[in-house]
Protein backbone atom coordinates (compact mmCIF):
# COMPACT_ATOMS: atom_id res chain seq x y z
CA UNK A 1 0.00 0.00 0.00
CA UNK A 2 1.34 3.44 -0.86
CA UNK A 3 2.49 5.23 2.25
CA UNK A 4 5.54 7.24 1.18
CA UNK A 5 7.73 5.31 3.64
CA UNK A 6 10.53 2.87 2.85
CA UNK A 7 9.43 -0.02 5.02
CA UNK A 8 12.74 -1.86 4.67
CA UNK A 9 14.38 0.99 6.64
CA UNK A 10 11.43 1.67 8.95
CA UNK A 11 11.79 -0.28 12.19
CA UNK A 12 10.25 1.71 15.05
CA UNK A 13 6.63 1.31 16.02
CA UNK A 14 5.79 -1.49 13.60
CA UNK A 15 3.62 -4.50 14.10
CA UNK A 16 3.44 -7.84 12.29
CA UNK A 17 -0.04 -9.10 11.59
CA UNK A 18 -1.94 -11.66 9.56
CA UNK A 19 -4.08 -10.08 6.86
CA UNK A 20 -7.51 -11.77 6.70
CA UNK A 21 -7.60 -11.27 2.91
CA UNK A 22 -4.07 -11.78 1.64
CA UNK A 23 -3.17 -14.66 3.94
CA UNK A 24 0.45 -13.59 4.52
CA UNK A 25 2.48 -11.74 7.15
CA UNK A 26 3.33 -8.16 6.32
CA UNK A 27 4.24 -4.90 8.03
CA UNK A 28 1.73 -2.08 8.32
CA UNK A 29 2.00 1.51 9.49
CA UNK A 30 0.13 2.25 12.69
CA UNK A 31 -1.59 5.28 11.14
CA UNK A 32 -5.20 4.55 10.17
CA UNK A 33 -5.66 4.64 6.39
CA UNK A 34 -9.44 4.96 6.43
CA UNK A 35 -12.38 2.81 5.43
CA UNK A 36 -14.90 2.45 2.63
CA UNK A 37 -18.43 3.19 3.86
CA UNK A 38 -21.69 2.72 1.98
CA UNK A 39 -25.34 3.73 2.17
CA UNK A 40 -27.86 3.09 -0.61
CA UNK A 41 -31.33 4.44 -1.35
CA UNK A 42 -30.95 7.77 0.43
CA UNK A 43 -34.14 9.20 -1.17
CA UNK A 44 -33.29 12.70 -0.01
CA UNK A 45 -36.61 14.01 -1.41
CA UNK A 46 -38.16 12.81 1.85
CA UNK A 47 -37.66 15.46 4.58
CA UNK A 48 -36.71 12.87 7.22
CA UNK A 49 -34.03 11.43 4.92
CA UNK A 50 -32.62 14.83 3.98
CA UNK A 51 -32.42 15.59 7.69
CA UNK A 52 -30.48 12.33 8.16
CA UNK A 53 -28.02 13.35 5.43
CA UNK A 54 -27.41 16.74 7.03
CA UNK A 55 -27.33 15.65 10.66
CA UNK A 56 -26.07 12.07 10.73
CA UNK A 57 -23.34 12.41 8.12
CA UNK A 58 -22.26 15.90 9.19
CA UNK A 59 -22.14 14.79 12.82
CA UNK A 60 -19.23 12.49 12.04
CA UNK A 61 -17.08 13.90 9.23
CA UNK A 62 -14.66 11.24 8.00
CA UNK A 63 -11.94 13.00 6.03
CA UNK A 64 -9.91 9.81 5.68
CA UNK A 65 -12.87 7.61 4.58
CA UNK A 66 -14.47 6.89 1.21
CA UNK A 67 -18.26 6.89 0.74
CA UNK A 68 -20.20 4.77 -1.77
CA UNK A 69 -23.70 5.83 -2.87
CA UNK A 70 -25.33 2.97 -4.83
CA UNK A 71 -28.12 4.99 -6.40
CA UNK A 72 -31.54 6.51 -5.63
CA UNK A 73 -30.19 9.73 -4.18
CA UNK A 74 -33.03 11.96 -5.36
CA UNK A 75 -35.60 12.41 -8.12
CA UNK A 76 -34.93 16.16 -8.21
CA UNK A 77 -31.72 17.51 -9.77
CA UNK A 78 -31.40 20.38 -7.30
CA UNK A 79 -31.71 18.03 -4.32
CA UNK A 80 -29.26 15.66 -6.00
CA UNK A 81 -26.68 18.45 -6.23
CA UNK A 82 -27.28 19.47 -2.62
CA UNK A 83 -26.55 15.92 -1.45
CA UNK A 84 -23.39 15.78 -3.55
CA UNK A 85 -22.15 19.05 -2.08
CA UNK A 86 -22.94 17.86 1.44
CA UNK A 87 -21.23 14.47 1.27
CA UNK A 88 -18.26 15.65 -0.77
CA UNK A 89 -17.33 18.11 1.97
CA UNK A 90 -17.26 15.31 4.53
CA UNK A 91 -15.36 12.47 2.85
CA UNK A 92 -12.01 11.90 1.23
CA UNK A 93 -13.71 10.55 -1.90
CA UNK A 94 -17.33 9.91 -2.89
CA UNK A 95 -18.39 7.36 -5.53
CA UNK A 96 -21.84 7.05 -7.06
CA UNK A 97 -23.85 4.99 -9.53
CA UNK A 98 -27.36 5.93 -10.65
CA UNK A 99 -30.60 4.31 -9.55
CA UNK A 100 -34.04 4.24 -11.12
CA UNK A 101 -35.38 7.18 -9.07
CA UNK A 102 -32.41 9.30 -10.12
CA UNK A 103 -33.49 8.89 -13.76
CA UNK A 104 -37.18 9.61 -13.33
CA UNK A 105 -38.24 12.42 -15.65
CA UNK A 106 -40.73 14.76 -13.99
CA UNK A 107 -40.63 18.08 -15.85
CA UNK A 108 -43.36 18.74 -18.41
CA UNK A 109 -43.60 21.51 -20.97
CA UNK A 110 -46.39 24.08 -21.33
CA UNK A 111 -48.27 21.60 -23.50
CA UNK A 112 -48.22 19.00 -20.71
CA UNK A 113 -45.86 16.70 -22.57
CA UNK A 114 -42.50 15.46 -21.32
CA UNK A 115 -39.71 16.87 -23.50
CA UNK A 116 -36.84 15.16 -21.70
CA UNK A 117 -35.54 11.61 -21.49
CA UNK A 118 -33.79 9.60 -18.79
CA UNK A 119 -30.47 9.30 -20.62
CA UNK A 120 -30.27 13.09 -21.02
CA UNK A 121 -30.97 13.46 -17.33
CA UNK A 122 -28.25 10.92 -16.52
CA UNK A 123 -25.78 12.99 -18.56
CA UNK A 124 -26.73 16.09 -16.56
CA UNK A 125 -26.32 14.23 -13.28
CA UNK A 126 -22.89 13.00 -14.40
CA UNK A 127 -21.94 16.61 -15.07
CA UNK A 128 -23.09 17.58 -11.57
CA UNK A 129 -20.92 14.80 -10.16
CA UNK A 130 -17.94 16.00 -12.19
CA UNK A 131 -18.42 19.58 -10.98
CA UNK A 132 -18.69 18.54 -7.34
CA UNK A 133 -15.81 16.05 -7.45
CA UNK A 134 -17.93 12.89 -7.11
CA UNK A 135 -16.55 9.92 -9.04
CA UNK A 136 -18.70 7.75 -11.31
CA UNK A 137 -15.86 5.79 -12.97
CA UNK A 138 -13.53 3.01 -11.73
CA UNK A 139 -10.71 4.45 -9.61
CA UNK A 140 -7.79 2.98 -7.68
CA UNK A 141 -7.77 4.09 -4.02
CA UNK A 142 -4.72 2.86 -2.13
CA UNK A 143 -4.57 -0.82 -3.16
CA UNK A 144 -8.29 -1.20 -3.87
CA UNK A 145 -10.19 -0.63 -7.10
CA UNK A 146 -13.59 0.95 -6.50
CA UNK A 147 -15.84 0.21 -9.48
CA UNK A 148 -19.35 1.65 -10.01
CA UNK A 149 -21.42 -0.58 -12.30
CA UNK A 150 -24.23 0.61 -14.57
CA UNK A 151 -27.30 -1.65 -14.71
CA UNK A 152 -31.07 -1.73 -15.23
CA UNK A 153 -33.77 -4.20 -14.29
CA UNK A 154 -35.67 -6.58 -16.59
CA UNK A 155 -38.61 -8.96 -16.08
CA UNK A 156 -36.73 -12.15 -16.95
CA UNK A 157 -34.63 -11.67 -13.80
CA UNK A 158 -37.61 -13.18 -11.96
CA UNK A 159 -36.68 -16.87 -12.03
CA UNK A 160 -39.59 -17.94 -9.82
CA UNK A 161 -42.10 -17.19 -12.56
CA UNK A 162 -45.84 -16.46 -12.31
CA UNK A 163 -46.72 -19.66 -10.39
CA UNK A 164 -45.55 -18.16 -7.08
CA UNK A 165 -47.06 -14.73 -7.74
CA UNK A 166 -49.95 -15.02 -5.30
CA UNK A 167 -50.81 -11.32 -5.58
CA UNK A 168 -51.04 -11.39 -9.38
CA UNK A 169 -53.58 -14.20 -9.25
CA UNK A 170 -55.77 -12.25 -6.84
CA UNK A 171 -55.66 -9.06 -8.89
CA UNK A 172 -56.49 -10.92 -12.10
CA UNK A 173 -59.84 -11.92 -10.61
CA UNK A 174 -61.23 -8.43 -10.52
CA UNK A 175 -58.88 -5.56 -11.22
CA UNK A 176 -55.81 -4.56 -13.19
CA UNK A 177 -52.67 -4.70 -11.11
CA UNK A 178 -50.81 -1.36 -10.76
CA UNK A 179 -47.75 -1.20 -13.01
CA UNK A 180 -44.30 -0.25 -11.65
CA UNK A 181 -43.68 3.49 -11.70
CA UNK A 182 -40.43 3.07 -13.64
CA UNK A 183 -42.40 2.18 -16.77
CA UNK A 184 -44.04 5.61 -16.85
CA UNK A 185 -41.51 7.84 -15.04
CA UNK A 186 -38.50 6.74 -17.12
CA UNK A 187 -38.49 7.88 -20.75
CA UNK A 188 -36.06 6.26 -23.17
CA UNK A 189 -35.01 7.84 -26.47
CA UNK A 190 -34.94 6.26 -29.91
CA UNK A 191 -35.15 2.48 -30.24
CA UNK A 192 -35.01 1.94 -26.47
CA UNK A 193 -38.31 3.78 -26.10
CA UNK A 194 -40.03 1.34 -28.47
CA UNK A 195 -39.16 -1.74 -26.44
CA UNK A 196 -41.86 -3.41 -24.31
CA UNK A 197 -41.84 -2.67 -20.57
CA UNK A 198 -39.33 -4.89 -18.78
CA UNK A 199 -37.50 -5.88 -21.98
CA UNK A 200 -33.85 -6.95 -21.67
CA UNK A 201 -32.82 -4.33 -24.25
CA UNK A 202 -32.57 -1.48 -21.72
CA UNK A 203 -30.66 -3.67 -19.27
CA UNK A 204 -28.26 -4.70 -22.04
CA UNK A 205 -27.73 -1.06 -23.03
CA UNK A 206 -26.78 -0.06 -19.48
CA UNK A 207 -24.48 -3.04 -19.09
CA UNK A 208 -22.58 -2.00 -22.23
CA UNK A 209 -21.94 1.44 -20.67
CA UNK A 210 -19.56 -0.09 -18.14
CA UNK A 211 -15.88 0.80 -18.48
CA UNK A 212 -13.65 -2.29 -18.73
CA UNK A 213 -10.30 -0.59 -19.34
CA UNK A 214 -9.48 -0.61 -15.61
CA UNK A 215 -9.32 -4.41 -15.66
CA UNK A 216 -6.17 -4.31 -17.81
CA UNK A 217 -4.46 -2.31 -15.06
CA UNK A 218 -5.65 -4.57 -12.25
CA UNK A 219 -2.80 -6.21 -10.33
CA UNK A 220 -3.13 -9.60 -8.57
CA UNK A 221 -2.58 -8.12 -5.10
CA UNK A 222 -5.20 -5.38 -5.53
CA UNK A 223 -8.64 -5.80 -4.03
CA UNK A 224 -11.81 -4.84 -5.89
CA UNK A 225 -14.99 -3.27 -4.51
CA UNK A 226 -17.85 -3.09 -7.00
CA UNK A 227 -21.24 -1.52 -6.39
CA UNK A 228 -24.49 -1.13 -8.28
CA UNK A 229 -28.00 0.06 -7.58
CA UNK A 230 -29.77 -3.06 -8.79
CA UNK A 231 -29.61 -6.60 -7.43
CA UNK A 232 -27.13 -8.92 -9.23
CA UNK A 233 -28.57 -12.27 -8.09
CA UNK A 234 -32.17 -13.41 -7.32
CA UNK A 235 -30.85 -15.14 -4.18
CA UNK A 236 -30.18 -11.68 -2.71
CA UNK A 237 -33.89 -11.01 -2.33
CA UNK A 238 -36.63 -12.74 -0.29
CA UNK A 239 -38.76 -15.27 -2.11
CA UNK A 240 -42.04 -14.13 -3.61
CA UNK A 241 -44.18 -15.79 -0.97
CA UNK A 242 -42.36 -13.68 1.62
CA UNK A 243 -43.09 -10.38 -0.13
CA UNK A 244 -46.20 -8.27 0.30
CA UNK A 245 -45.52 -7.11 -3.27
CA UNK A 246 -44.18 -10.19 -5.10
CA UNK A 247 -43.97 -8.30 -8.40
CA UNK A 248 -40.86 -6.66 -6.92
CA UNK A 249 -38.74 -9.44 -8.42
CA UNK A 250 -39.66 -8.30 -11.93
CA UNK A 251 -38.14 -4.84 -11.42
CA UNK A 252 -35.33 -5.49 -8.98
CA UNK A 253 -32.33 -6.95 -10.77
CA UNK A 254 -30.28 -7.74 -13.84
CA UNK A 255 -28.74 -10.97 -15.12
CA UNK A 256 -26.26 -8.88 -17.13
CA UNK A 257 -25.09 -7.30 -13.89
CA UNK A 258 -24.88 -10.67 -12.20
CA UNK A 259 -22.69 -12.14 -14.92
CA UNK A 260 -20.41 -9.09 -14.85
CA UNK A 261 -19.97 -9.27 -11.07
CA UNK A 262 -19.17 -12.99 -11.23
CA UNK A 263 -16.62 -12.37 -13.97
CA UNK A 264 -14.91 -9.56 -12.05
CA UNK A 265 -15.07 -11.54 -8.78
CA UNK A 266 -14.75 -8.55 -6.42
CA UNK A 267 -13.93 -8.94 -2.76
CA UNK A 268 -17.24 -7.29 -1.95
CA UNK A 269 -20.20 -6.06 -4.01
CA UNK A 270 -22.53 -3.40 -2.58
CA UNK A 271 -26.06 -3.02 -4.00
CA UNK A 272 -29.39 -1.39 -3.18
CA UNK A 273 -32.89 -0.90 -4.63
CA UNK A 274 -34.86 -3.61 -2.79
CA UNK A 275 -34.58 -1.91 0.64
CA UNK A 276 -33.61 -5.00 2.62
CA UNK A 277 -30.58 -5.12 4.87
CA UNK A 278 -28.29 -7.85 3.50
CA UNK A 279 -24.85 -9.33 4.16
CA UNK A 280 -24.17 -12.71 2.54
CA UNK A 281 -21.43 -14.64 0.76
CA UNK A 282 -22.41 -16.40 -2.49
CA UNK A 283 -19.86 -18.41 -4.47
CA UNK A 284 -16.97 -16.66 -2.75
CA UNK A 285 -18.27 -13.08 -3.27
CA UNK A 286 -19.59 -11.04 -0.37
CA UNK A 287 -22.79 -9.08 -1.12
CA UNK A 288 -23.96 -6.20 1.09
CA UNK A 289 -27.02 -3.95 0.98
CA UNK A 290 -26.91 -1.03 3.47
CA UNK A 291 -30.18 0.73 2.56
CA UNK A 292 -31.59 3.80 4.28
CA UNK A 293 -35.00 3.34 2.64
CA UNK A 294 -38.19 5.34 3.13
CA UNK A 295 -39.22 6.80 6.51
CA UNK A 296 -42.38 4.67 6.49
CA UNK A 297 -40.31 1.51 5.97
CA UNK A 298 -38.10 2.39 8.93
CA UNK A 299 -41.27 2.89 10.99
CA UNK A 300 -43.04 -0.33 9.99
CA UNK A 301 -40.25 -2.85 9.31
CA UNK A 302 -37.01 -1.55 10.73
CA UNK A 303 -35.79 -5.08 11.48
CA UNK A 304 -35.68 -5.99 7.80
CA UNK A 305 -33.51 -2.94 7.08
CA UNK A 306 -31.19 -3.25 10.06
CA UNK A 307 -27.64 -4.56 9.87
CA UNK A 308 -26.17 -5.40 13.25
CA UNK A 309 -22.53 -5.28 14.36
CA UNK A 310 -20.64 -8.52 13.75
CA UNK A 311 -21.38 -11.23 16.27
CA UNK A 312 -24.80 -9.85 17.22
CA UNK A 313 -27.49 -12.50 16.85
CA UNK A 314 -31.05 -11.85 15.80
CA UNK A 315 -32.46 -12.04 19.33
CA UNK A 316 -30.16 -9.25 20.48
CA UNK A 317 -30.86 -7.30 17.32
CA UNK A 318 -34.61 -7.58 17.89
CA UNK A 319 -34.36 -6.44 21.51
CA UNK A 320 -32.24 -3.47 20.45
CA UNK A 321 -34.81 -2.41 17.86
CA UNK A 322 -37.97 -2.96 19.92
CA UNK A 323 -38.13 0.66 21.17
CA UNK A 324 -38.30 1.78 17.54
CA UNK A 325 -40.87 -0.73 16.28
CA UNK A 326 -44.22 0.52 15.07
CA UNK A 327 -47.42 -0.25 17.04
CA UNK A 328 -49.55 -3.11 15.83
CA UNK A 329 -52.24 -0.75 14.57
CA UNK A 330 -52.40 -0.73 10.79
CA UNK A 331 -52.27 3.05 10.53
CA UNK A 332 -50.53 4.19 13.73
CA UNK A 333 -46.90 5.19 13.30
CA UNK A 334 -44.30 6.25 15.86
CA UNK A 335 -44.15 10.00 16.41
CA UNK A 336 -40.43 9.92 15.56
CA UNK A 337 -39.04 8.02 12.57
CA UNK A 338 -36.03 5.86 13.60
CA UNK A 339 -32.71 7.04 12.19
CA UNK A 340 -30.41 4.03 11.64
CA UNK A 341 -27.18 4.34 13.58
CA UNK A 342 -25.47 1.55 11.57
CA UNK A 343 -25.33 3.71 8.43
CA UNK A 344 -23.23 4.51 6.56
CA UNK A 345 -21.95 0.97 6.92
CA UNK A 346 -18.21 0.14 6.77
CA UNK A 347 -17.59 -2.52 4.11
CA UNK A 348 -13.82 -2.34 3.64
CA UNK A 349 -10.72 -1.14 5.49
CA UNK A 350 -8.15 0.50 3.20
CA UNK A 351 -5.36 -0.76 5.45
CA UNK A 352 -6.52 -4.16 6.67
CA UNK A 353 -8.85 -5.27 3.88
CA UNK A 354 -12.30 -6.81 4.27
CA UNK A 355 -14.25 -6.36 7.48
CA UNK A 356 -16.10 -9.14 9.28
CA UNK A 357 -19.58 -10.05 7.97
CA UNK A 358 -22.55 -8.61 9.82
CA UNK A 359 -26.00 -9.91 10.68
CA UNK A 360 -29.11 -8.89 8.74
CA UNK A 361 -32.53 -10.45 9.18
CA UNK A 362 -33.20 -11.88 5.72
CA UNK A 363 -29.67 -12.86 4.73
CA UNK A 364 -29.25 -14.54 8.11
CA UNK A 365 -32.55 -16.38 7.59
CA UNK A 366 -31.52 -17.79 4.22
CA UNK A 367 -28.06 -18.75 5.45
CA UNK A 368 -29.71 -20.88 8.15
CA UNK A 369 -32.90 -22.11 6.45
CA UNK A 370 -32.06 -21.90 2.74
CA UNK A 371 -34.43 -21.07 -0.08
CA UNK A 372 -37.51 -23.29 -0.47
CA UNK A 373 -38.97 -22.73 -3.95
CA UNK A 374 -41.28 -25.74 -3.60
CA UNK A 375 -43.12 -24.23 -0.61
CA UNK A 376 -46.34 -22.38 -1.49
CA UNK A 377 -47.68 -21.63 1.99
CA UNK A 378 -47.74 -17.90 2.71
CA UNK A 379 -46.34 -16.44 5.95
CA UNK A 380 -48.74 -14.49 8.21
CA UNK A 381 -47.90 -11.03 6.86
CA UNK A 382 -48.59 -11.96 3.23
CA UNK A 383 -51.66 -13.95 4.25
CA UNK A 384 -53.06 -10.78 5.81
CA UNK A 385 -52.47 -8.80 2.63
CA UNK A 386 -53.99 -11.57 0.51
CA UNK A 387 -57.13 -11.48 2.64
CA UNK A 388 -57.40 -7.69 2.25
CA UNK A 389 -57.08 -7.96 -1.55
CA UNK A 390 -59.66 -10.77 -1.71
CA UNK A 391 -62.07 -8.69 0.35
CA UNK A 392 -61.54 -5.65 -1.87
CA UNK A 393 -62.04 -7.68 -5.08
CA UNK A 394 -65.26 -9.23 -3.78
CA UNK A 395 -66.61 -5.81 -2.78
CA UNK A 396 -65.86 -4.46 -6.23
CA UNK A 397 -67.51 -7.43 -7.93
CA UNK A 398 -70.65 -7.00 -5.79
CA UNK A 399 -70.71 -3.28 -6.60
CA UNK A 400 -70.53 -4.00 -10.33
CA UNK A 401 -73.26 -6.62 -10.01
CA UNK A 402 -75.58 -4.21 -8.19
CA UNK A 403 -75.02 -1.54 -10.83
CA UNK A 404 -75.95 -3.88 -13.67
CA UNK A 405 -79.12 -5.05 -11.96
Amino acid sequence: MKSGVDRRKWTKGRTTWRSPCRGRDTTKLRARAGRVLAVSDVHADRPENWRWVKERLADRPRREDVLLLPGDVSEDERTFRNVMVQVRSLYREVFLCFGNHDLWVQDRGSDGEIHDDSLSKMARLEEICRQEGVKTEPTLVEDAWIVPLHAWHHKSFDVEGPDTDWEGKLWSNGWKRPTPRDYSACVWPGALGKLPDGDEGVARYFDELNDETWERNRQPHQHVITFSHFVPDPRLNPEKRMLTHPSLLEVVGSDFLGRRVKRIRPNVHVFGHSHFGWDMVLEGIRYVQPALGYPRERSLRLRSLAISPSGTDQARLRSALLPHMAPRSKYALPTKVPQPAWLPMPVYDLENGLLEPRVALWSNYYEKIGRQPHVRELPPWTQARAQRIEKWVKQRQLRKLSQTT
